[in-house]
């Protein structure tokens, strides 16, 4: 472990430290052979992860990360060699307020002259689709925060995260039928491959990479991805690993709208999300493969990761 109080090793100030993409990015970055200064934003500094991370020599700061708050937020980032900027927009789903928020955080880096903002960005679906899909906005938030990054003239690496292995945990585990089998049932292509990632394991190292290696950097972009994977192929290996009957069924469109539980417009969201990302790609005709090549270790596949958890527990 490397995270140290010296003076002379670069500080990095972390957003979202008690989060799943932040964590990785502390983890990721106390795996390295480099020494680096450690400061963990959060909300609540005493709550149980953010005092896990100040004994590991993290030095916790608590701040919320909203507009109100920016000269706090500014303080914060105040000597800061390189910062990791993180916004969260299933916390309040305000695509505005995600935008206003990340460009929040640009500023506070820009007025702390980092050498490099590590911004965890993602792809403007609208203009991708030429106006296709105009409704995924945790998707575009991100992509008018990256705009303004650039315009304002921050020194940024832009890291997207892929699509979250933990989804298929949660709200997307397969459902129990009444004849014992196990059905994912999704509005989305069952072959389409997305770059699959255990975000909290591994995320992390493509940021370590944007700051570690020399020819990445300011001006770089990686896309994180553990592997290219369909839905179908996803739950063919779960089904393997686990022994139970696990199968992917794509659902219509108004099918999938109707089945929902979410509001309407958030419903429509994952709607146009995963049919964007069937249709032109989930990073669009970009290859994860350069991006791939850079880690420190290799990131796990979705077998993997589906192994190091408890599906008794998932799939009740």
């Amino acid at each position: 472990m490397t995270i140290t109080q010296s003076p002379d090793a670069p500080l990095v100030v972390v957003c979202g430290a008690t989060g799943t993409q932040g964590g990785s990015v502390i983890d990721a970055l106390a795996e390295s052979d480099r020494a680096y200064r450690l400061r963990g934003l959060t909300r609540d500094r005493t709550k149980a992860k953010a005092t896990q991370l100040a004994e590991r020599g993290v030095e916790m700061v608590q701040v919320d990360l909203v507009v109100p708050n920016e000269e706090r937020v500014r303080a914060a980032f105040e000597g800061a060699d390189i910062a990791f900027a993180v916004t969260n927009f299933w916390e309040h789903t305000d695509k505005q307020r995600e935008i206003d928020e990340g460009q929040m955080l640009v500023r506070a880096a820009h007025a702390a002259r980092v050498s490099l903002l590590v911004w965890s960005g993602l792809e403007d679906k609208t203009a991708m689709s030429a106006g296709k899909y105009t409704r995924v906005a945790h998707f575009d938030s991100k992509a008018a925060v990256t705009r303004y990054a650039q315009a304002l003239g921050v020194p940024l690496a832009v890291v997207q995260a892929g699509h979250y292995a933990a989804n298929y945990t949660g709200g997307r585990a397969p459902a129990r039928e009444a004849d014992g089998r196990y059905v994912l049932r999704l509005a989305a292509d069952a072959d389409a491959r997305m770059p699959v990632v255990d975000v909290a394991a591994d995320y992390g190292l493509f940021v370590r990479a944007a700051i570690e290696r020399p020819e990445l950097g300011a001006g770089c972009e990686l896309l994180s991805c553990g592997e290219m994977i369909s839905l179908r192929e996803m739950m063919a290996q779960l089904s393997e690993i686990t022994g139970k009957d696990i199968r992917f069924e794509e659902m219509s469109d108004a099918a999938f709208l109707a089945a929902s539980t979410l509001p309407p417009r958030l419903a429509e969201e994952i709607r146009q999300s995963q049919r964007s990302h069937d249709e032109f790609g989930y990073y669009g005709t970009k290859d994860v493969a350069p991006s791939m090549e850079y880690l420190a270790r290799k990131p796990r596949t979705w077998a993997e990761f589906a192994r190091s958890q408890d599906w008794d527990a998932i799939l009740k």
